[in-house]
């Protein structure tokens, strides 16, 4: 799916940025997922463990980030006193349902089937 970063303040290095790590420097293919090991300190799913050949995304409040699901990115902790807030939304054209009770993940609300505009309940 496509994930859209949009930070609502300034983003950089000190409060947190988004990082991204290129397709060109992952060892599969782009329709494989490498495994993602869980963090218990963080509860994070980690993709990878160095900063080499990550790109940090220093952003203005209001901008977009947008980039595939597939692409492995990360951020950081804020170090600074002030908020870093981000709003996410993701897009995909299949309905993203969850396997184990075939609802819908997360929090996903669909709003086309066929083309056609899904009426809100």
């Amino acid at each position: 799916y496509l994930t859209c970063w949009c930070p609502l303040d300034d983003s950089n290095e000190e409060n947190g940025t988004i990082r991204l790590l290129p397709f060109s420097k992952v060892p599969l293919s782009r329709s494989q997922i490498l495994p993602h090991p869980r963090d218990p300190s963080t509860n994070d799913l980690i993709g990878w463990n160095s900063e080499e050949g990550a790109i940090t995304i220093d952003v203005a409040a209001g901008s977009v980030v947008a980039f595939s699901s597939r692409l492995l990115h990360a951020s950081s902790a804020n170090r600074t006193n002030s908020m870093r807030r981000v709003y996410l939304a993701q897009y995909t054209s299949e309905v993203m349902l969850n396997p184990g009770t075939r609802h819908l993940r997360r929090n996903a609300i669909p709003l086309l089937r066929k083309g056609q505009r899904i009426m809100s309940r």
